[in-house]
């Protein structure tokens, strides 16, 4: 019947549906696997009726957990917000998933002078910059955000190369540029949490 595998109502090569014949026979498989039951009505040109029967404990309900005290609330990750400057979008989709898994608050944006527009504003706590960028590089993006392009509130702010190829040398050129520190590509998730950490500025 058609609970058995290989099994279809078309039996010619040339079919007008997909698939193998495994579909209902995977689930009755699977519904006895769990200590179910199964039934199926079927009538051609007209449909099926598949009905199933599974046995599950009723969860009981768990005490309420404390509410925190909100005096003693304090900022977390996500009250914070940091700059991925990215023109790969495989790499931007990336970074920006991990930054979103850790909890930050993420904007990315493609190139150096988008990231300077950016900059003037909204406020960041925090900007990944790749060196490598059409119309801006990394390097002169961080210059002119130095010198106050973007802002004399931006002077300052924290900037971490995102580099693929960190050679000999690279780490005294990325900081000549006005950088703080860089991550290597690809970009890891428990290193990105602890350069953050080194460099975000703390909230209390």
């Amino acid at each position: 019947g058609l609970l058995e595998a290989f099994t279809q109502a078309d039996k010619g090569y040339k079919r007008a549906y997909q698939g193998a014949g495994l579909g209902l026979a995977i689930v009755r498989r699977l519904t006895a696997l769990m200590g179910g039951a199964g039934s199926i009505v079927s009538e051609p040109g007209k449909g099926a009726t598949i009905l199933l029967s599974l046995p599950f404990e009723i969860d009981k309900p768990r005490p309420a957990a404390a509410r925190p005290n909100n005096a003693a609330k304090r900022c977390g990750p996500s009250d914070q917000a940091i700059l991925l400057v990215e023109d790969d979008m495989v790499n931007r989709k990336t970074v920006k998933y991990l930054l979103n898994k850790a909890g930050y608050r993420t904007t990315a944006v493609e190139n150096g002078l988008e990231a300077l527009r950016e900059l003037c504003s909204n406020l960041y706590e925090l900007v990944l910059m790749d060196v490598q960028l059409p119309l801006m590089d990394g390097l002169d993006a961080t210059r002119e955000i130095r010198s106050g392009k973007a802002g004399a509130n931006n002077r300052d702010i924290p900037i971490v190369a995102l580099t693929a190829c960190a050679m000999p040398g690279d780490r005294e050129h990325f900081l000549g540029a006005g950088m703080d520190g860089y991550i290597e590509k690809p970009v890891e998730l428990d290193s990105l949490k602890e350069t953050i950490s080194r460099f975000m500025p703390a909230r209390s």
